[in-house]
């Protein structure tokens, strides 16, 4: 892996978790538990993608 793919994996990385954060704070405005579960699930959903990107770019 090139030093930019690694550069573009952390990118992607670093968005996904930021989609997780926004996702998590949007579930939180809602009282219903599923539409919390909901958010939760997809919350760790792009987590691990992030993850999988961050193994990828070698860290």
């Amino acid at each position: 892996m090139t030093d930019s793919d690694e550069a573009i994996a952390r990118n992607h990385a670093q968005r996904l978790r930021d989609l997780a954060g926004e996702l998590r704070d949007s579930g939180a405005a809602f009282s219903q538990e599923t539409l919390q579960q909901a958010s939760e699930t997809a919350a760790k959903a792009l987590e691990s993608l992030a993850e999988a990107f961050e193994e990828a770019a070698g860290e």
